[in-house]
C-alpha cells in the first residue's frame, strides 16, 4: 500500500483491521530489531511531592549486546553516575505500560471509539491520525493496568504504510483508585510512546513517559517514569 496525501481517508475500521493484522507480527519484528541492533536502555523513575520537589530517583539501564549472546540477551551497562547518586529501591515489577499494552489486540481496540481526523507527516512518513475515547464506562478489569487503560482517551498515529501505531498520547479522563504501593487515589495521568523505524524496516520503542497524580493516604505524590533508547547501533 502506497499512501498518498490526496486520498480520502479511510474509515476507522479498516485502519484498525489493518492494525490488528500488522500486531501479529510484532513479536518477530522485536527479535528481530533486538537480534540485530544494539542500544542502551535507561529506565527512570522520580517520585516527588505535591510541590514537585523530588524524593526519591531510581535510574537503571542496560545494554543490548547482539553479538555477544542471543538475539535478545540484555547485559548490563556500566554505571552511570545519577545511578550511583539515586535512593536504593526497586521499582515495582510489570507495573510499567508499554505499547503492546494499547491498540495491538482486537479485544482491546474494542475497549474504544475512534475517530480518523486527518495525516500529518512524521519522521517523515505519512500517518492517520485517529482520536479515542473511552467506548463505555463498564469496560473489564483483569489487571492493574486496566483502569488505566478503560479510562485513558487521546490520539494516536498510524503510519499509513505499514499500520504501526507509531506514537500515541494519552491521559486519563477521570479519577483511578489503585493499591500499588504508590497512590492509592490516581486523579491525573499521562501516557506517551514514540517508535522509530529502522533502514529495514523494524520498529523500536523509542521512548515512553507516563506521570502520575494522585494520593497515597493523607500525601499526595507525582510519579514520573521515562523508559528511553539510546546510542541505538546497527550490530557489525
Amino acid at each position: 500500500m502506497t499512501a498518498t496525501t490526496g486520498e480520502p481517508l479511510p474509515t476507522a475500521d479498516e485502519v484498525l483491521k489493518r492494525v490488528v493484522e500488522r500486531a501479529e507480527k510484532e513479536t518477530e519484528n522485536d527479535r528481530q530489531f533486538n537480534a540485530n541492533y544494539s542500544f542502551v536502555r535507561i529506565k527512570r523513575t522520580d517520585t516527588k511531592n505535591h510541590k514537585g520537589e523530588l524524593q526519591k530517583h531510581i535510574e537503571k539501564s542496560r545494554t543490548n549486546t547482539p553479538a555477544a549472546s542471543s538475539a535478545t540477551a540484555f547485559e548490563p551497562a556500566t554505571p552511570h553516575p545519577a545511578q550511583r547518586r539515586s535512593i536504593k529501591g526497586r521499582a515495582p515489577r510489570d507495573q510499567t505500560v508499554d505499547k503492546k499494552d494499547f491498540l495491538q489486540q482486537a479485544d482491546m481496540l474494542k475497549r474504544f471509539s475512534f475517530t480518523v481526523t486527518g495525516r500529518e507527516q512524521l519522521d517523515g512518513r505519512s500517518m492517520l491520525v485517529l482520536d479515542f475515547v473511552p467506548a463505555s464506562r463498564n469496560l473489564p478489569v483483569r489487571d492493574f493496568k486496566d483502569p488505566f487503560i478503560n479510562k485513558a482517551a487521546g490520539r494516536v498515529w498510524v503510519d499509513e504504510v505499514e499500520a504501526v501505531v507509531a506514537r500515541a498520547d494519552m491521559r486519563l479522563t477521570e479519577e483511578v483508585g489503585v493499591f500499588l504501593g504508590l497512590v492509592g487515589m490516581v486523579k491525573s495521568g499521562l501516557m506517551q510512546f514514540e517508535r522509530e523505524r529502522t533502514q529495514e524496516g523494524w520498529w523500536f520503542t523509542r521512548v515512553i513517559k507516563w506521570r502520575l497524580e494522585g494520593r497515597q493516604l493523607f500525601t499526595r505524590k507525582i510519579i514520573d517514569y521515562e523508559e528511553r533508547k539510546k546510542d541505538v547501533r546497527r550490530a557489525k
